[in-house]
């Protein structure tokens, strides 16, 4: 057949991630008519992204996993603030439960997993501001100016009880 080479590369251009073959394949299974090797194509193309989905869904899920870990292990180590699991896993459970497809069990999962993540962060830098607690009569200044890194207040901006910036000369 003289068309078929010119239909192979015409699917090909329209879909460059489908290897050479599985175009062959197409064609061969829908008897050489390009539009129905196309939507063979399409479908195989719809289950690839789909399969792509839930591949970055199942990694997401993962490393939230590993970053609670971590977050666990700091409070333990570092607070001394152990994390029960046994009941934050069997919610993890039955959130992964919810949902009629795969797709929407492992949003359902990430979602509660990215929550519960976020729980034990919030957590951690709740009991690290505890620990050391900011100095609120202490400006930070990083590095050095002009080799000097001891300054004192000569002058600062305030606001006034009416609204107004005000310029403080002499540290007051």
């Amino acid at each position: 057949m003289p068309l078929v080479p010119s239909v192979t590369d015409n699917l090909q251009k329209r879909y460059p991630e489908a290897p050479r073959h599985e175009i062959e394949a197409a064609l061969e299974e829908a008897d050489w008519h390009g539009g129905k090797a196309e939507s063979i194509l399409m479908k195989s193309d719809a289950d690839w992204r789909k399969q792509q989905i839930l591949r970055e869904l199942k990694e997401r899920i993962a490393y939230i996993k590993r970053d609670r870990k971590e977050l666990k292990e700091r409070l333990a180590t570092e607070f001394d603030y152990e994390v029960t699991g046994a009941l934050c896993e069997d919610l993890a459970r039955v959130s992964s439960g919810q949902g009629e497809t795969e797709e929407e069990r492992l949003r359902a999962e990430l979602k509660f997993l990215a929550a519960s993540r976020n729980e034990l962060h919030a957590l951690v830098s709740k009991l690290y501001e505890e620990r050391y607690p900011p100095d609120p009569n202490v400006c930070r200044m990083l590095g050095t100016v002009n080799g000097r890194s001891d300054f004192e207040l000569k002058s600062g901006l305030c606001w006034s009880k009416d609204g107004q910036l005000e310029v403080l000369k002499g540290g007051h």
